[in-house]
């Protein structure tokens, strides 16, 4: 029987760039949406001021340039992104079976299906960060493995990691996991040991694990007698494992949030057995269909919103875009990669001749990514995406910046590689940081 149900993905991260936001102003509905998340921000208590709707989209503003302020409008602004582009996608004519939410992903997913209200997820949202900064611990964070579930528990057994959790299941080759950042070392040294790739993701929380129950404690009592509303899309949870049914406890359902993995492959499994083929994603990203064509085979896969175009015209957003799920990233403490270094070998002088000779620079560079891949020099042309020409997916693009970080001794950003389209966007940000030196 051909499958022709569709389902509706939400993700929990994702880069934002203005030509992207100007689009989800599009459907009528948008500026209720907006006005009904600003009244929510300030009933809240947070700084109106760092809320703007100039931009059709929460951006940050002046205000207050505290970490917690900056990761608590970057959540907001995540779960708008979704909801704002489900009722565009909407408005365009597309029509959804079920809807399924990654993570943060889940809020928007309840309150585009309508189980809650703008105003409710948005609070939802503040509370769940206000939680999280209150109660979590130091010296945890993630880490990013491109294994199954089942290498991923070898690796923990191998490498001692009594308190680490898996935190995401995202398809039968990814996983996170969460827990002390000593532990996630080891995990990440044993994994290197086996042909494993891992990247450690800058996170201040240990997203999905047992040690937030303090966190969940409380989320759970200043959201009591929130209650999932009739909902006009099906809504099915990789974390509850379940449909959401009209009534559902939803301050135990995002309570529970911070404990309890995300089994998205499962989800997807789970919608797929039951007729859903065509899978969109309702964000600017592509992250999550993805990993839905490496978890079902023969599933329509659908990205609308997303592509090359539309690079950011800027990079002063990174910062707050940036801190999502599952790696939040603080604006103050650049990413570190897990490998070992690639070359500390280069001296100064030879660093220094690669900055200026920009010739050096271009070729050193692509050799890297074709002795890392295993490609020919030659494909790594000026235009060539790395992703949608080339195949290096989001992970491996990660990893590959990592080396580069390594082989220069430059800072890594971990989600700067979503911006870095081409060998050229590499080059090019690479030269620039060598000379700002």
């Amino acid at each position: 029987m051909a499958q022709s149900r569709t389902a509706l993905l939400f993700s929990g991260q994702g880069q934002l760039d203005p030509q992207f936001t100007d689009q989800l102003g599009a459907a009528p509905s948008a500026a209720h949406i907006l006005e009904e998340a600003q009244a929510a921000w300030v009933r809240e208590g947070e700084d109106p001021s760092l809320l703007s709707l100039g931009e059709g989209i929460a951006a940050v503003g002046t205000g207050d340039d505290s970490f917690q302020a900056v990761v608590t409008v970057a959540q907001v602004r995540l779960f708008l992104t979704g909801v704002l582009a489900f009722d565009l996608l909407r408005y365009r004519g597309t029509r959804a079976d079920v809807l399924i939410g990654h993570s943060l992903g889940e809020i928007a997913a309840l309150c585009a299906a309508g189980a809650l209200s703008v105003g409710d997820a948005t609070r939802a949202v503040i509370l769940r960060t206000r939680a999280l900064f209150a109660y979590h611990k130091d010296g945890h964070g993630l880490l990013a493995l491109s294994a199954g579930e089942e290498r991923a528990r070898m690796l923990q057994q191998l490498a001692g990691a009594e308190q680490t959790a898996l935190a995401c299941l995202n398809s039968p080759q990814d996983v996170v996991l969460s827990g002390p950042d000593a532990e996630l070392a080891e995990v990440a040294r044993i994994a290197g040991q086996w042909d494993v790739s891992s990247i450690r993701l800058n996170a201040p929380f240990a997203f999905h694990h047992p040690a937030n129950d303090a966190a969940a404690s409380v989320l759970r009592e200043t959201l009591k007698g929130l209650t999932a509303k009739p909902v006009g899309t099906p809504v099915y949870s990789p974390i509850a494992e379940a449909w959401i049914e009209e009534g559902k406890d939803l301050a135990d359902l995002l309570a529970t949030h911070l404990v309890c993995p995300v089994r998205f492959a499962d989800a997807v499994r789970h919608v797929h057995d039951r007729g859903v083929g065509r899978f969109i994603e309702c964000g600017s990203g592509d992250v999550l269909v993805k990993i839905v064509s490496r978890t079902v085979s023969g599933a329509e896969v659908l990205a609308p919103l997303h592509g090359p175009s539309r690079r950011p015209a800027d990079t002063c957003t990174e910062q707050t875009s940036a801190a999502t799920e599952p790696g939040l990233t603080s604006p103050h403490t650049p990413s570190t990669a897990t490998e070992p270094p690639a070359d500390t070998e280069r001296d100064a002088h030879d660093l220094g001749a690669a900055t200026t000779q920009g010739a050096n620079l271009e070729d050193e560079v692509r050799e890297l990514y074709a002795t890392s891949l295993g490609y020919p020099v030659e494909v790594f042309e000026d235009d060539a995406e790395l992703e949608a020409d080339l195949g290096i997916d989001s992970l491996k693009r990660t990893e590959l910046l990592a080396k580069v970080a390594q082989h220069y001794r430059i800072p890594l950003n971990t989600t700067k590689a979503a911006t870095l389209y081409t060998i050229a966007d590499v080059i090019v940000d690479v030269r620039s940081q060598l000379e700002s030196k």
